[in-house]
């Protein structure tokens, strides 16, 4: 992550940039629809093709290039699911009963990690740990708890005939030598560590971090800390920005903010597209006279895909390319910002790393109503208040609403996305919920 001072000029400000006639393509473009939306973002993007080898230490949270094969079977080799004695199933089904009891010499020891090769070959039964490779006579194992030993601890007993192939796990019955264990565009967390190394990936081939500018504008804005000035607010966008951006597979640049100037803002916003793969920015995406994000991608021949959308809050969010980086300018309120960036920043980045597929939200149940619909997708703080009878979490709304309210946020669980409807939302009616927290959070 790098934190890049400006080294930008901010020439005299030209009254004409914010004449009526630029605004007046941003107040009439339709409003899009979300789903919409993200669809065309998908195809606007292209995934980065470049690549490198990282060691399974260094791999966590990047994205796999291609495909990752097993260079060895796992299990590796047949061996015991149990601790207790491996047998040869014929030779105890023609021991003798004695006392509904039948009898096998044993004939040595078996720990994981022991050559097996001072083992008889005409041995009928071992002793054998859990993990313990077993012999190729062996077709059964019968667990310790069903076993008796002899008072000089030479023989075990058996009183019942197991099922041929109990207890042992056969080589390659999880993975087959050379299949394909980890698919392409997989986000790596433990599990993909797990499995790479237990199949002798030593490297996994990943696609190279994705190169992010993050740039807030906006006069009003400060640094956390700062003395505030007349009209003057803490920025609380780029730390929260910063923080969703700190991934293992992204390479960030933080610029400073910037101040509402067009050709400050138009020139920054060229410097950063030049060397990077996605830039963000907060605020300066609406249509007031100090709105100058629309009009400074313009200028620079940037494209818009979208200027605005069917959602609540974020509806002034947009997005497009600025030369060959993909551009999302995210509204300045940060509950909109937030919304904005887990709807479109993620999709952005997944599209980026050629991750394809993305989890579908749970189902919670409202615990809550609405008096009227919306025209708008809206996204609201909820709490879980209980569980409904169908099993599902029952969602309570928090607050009253409004983009730039952060306190709900910290007393929700999640965020509940409410409909475009022509009527409100009903106790019990089915929602898309977004928990904050899963139970198992892998990295």
């Amino acid at each position: 992550m790098t934190d890049t001072p400006s080294h930008l000029s901010s020439p005299p400000e030209t009254q004409s940039c914010c004449s009526a006639r630029h605004h007046a393509a941003g107040q009439d473009v339709p409003l899009i629809k979300v789903p919409e939306a993200l669809d065309l973002l998908k195809v606007m993007v292209r995934p980065i093709l470049e690549q490198q080898s990282r060691p399974l230490g260094k791999a966590l949270g990047h994205v796999l290039a291609q495909a990752l094969t097993s260079h060895v079977p796992l299990p590796i080799n047949d061996n015991s699911a149990v601790d207790g004695y491996a047998i040869r199933l014929s030779a105890l089904k023609q021991a003798p009963l004695d006392h509904d009891m039948r009898s096998l010499p044993i004939a040595g020891r078996i720990a994981a990690g022991n050559d097996i090769s001072h083992i008889p070959s005409d041995a009928v039964c071992v002793r054998i740990l859990t993990g313990a490779s077993v012999p190729v006579w062996a077709d059964s194992i019968i667990m310790q708890e069903d076993t008796q030993l002899s008072e000089d601890g030479n023989f075990a007993s058996f009183s019942e005939l197991p099922t041929q192939g109990s207890n042992i796990r056969r080589q390659g019955e999880d993975v087959p030598q050379r299949s394909v264990i980890i698919e392409k565009g997989a986000r790596i967390d433990t599990r993909h560590i797990a499995i790479a190394a237990a199949s002798g990936n030593a490297q996994l081939p990943v696609v190279r971090p994705i190169r992010v500018a993050l740039l807030a504008t906006g006069s009003e804005l400060n640094h956390p800390g700062a003395d505030l000035p007349p009209g003057g607010i803490y920025d609380s966008n780029t730390p929260m920005l910063t923080a969703l951006l700190s991934r293992a597979n992204i390479d960030l640049t933080i610029h400073h903010m910037v101040q509402d100037k067009f050709e400050t803002i138009r020139d920054t916003l060229s410097h950063l597209a030049e060397n990077n793969d996605l830039l963000v920015t907060s605020g300066g995406m609406s249509v007031s006279d100090e709105d100058y994000i629309h009009r400074a991608i313009t200028a620079i021949s940037g494209t818009f895909e979208v200027h605005k959308l069917r959602l609540k809050p974020g509806k002034p969010l947009g997005f497009g390319k600025v030369k060959n980086c993909v551009f999302i300018g995210l509204p300045g309120n940060p509950f909109a910002a937030l919304v904005g960036f887990l709807l479109f920043g993620t999709a952005a980045l997944d599209a980026l790393a050629g991750i394809s597929s993305k989890p579908a939200p749970m189902q919670g149940e409202a615990d809550f109503t609405t008096p009227n619909g919306g025209t708008r997708l809206e996204f609201v703080p909820v709490r879980i208040s209980g569980t409904s009878e169908n099993g599902l979490p029952k969602l309570d709304k928090i607050g009253r609403g409004g983009s730039a309210r952060l306190r709900p946020l910290i007393e929700a669980d999640g965020l509940a996305a409410l409909p475009i409807a022509n009527q409100g939302i009903a106790k019990g009616d089915r929602l898309d919920f977004y928990e904050f927290h899963c139970a198992f959070e892998l990295g």
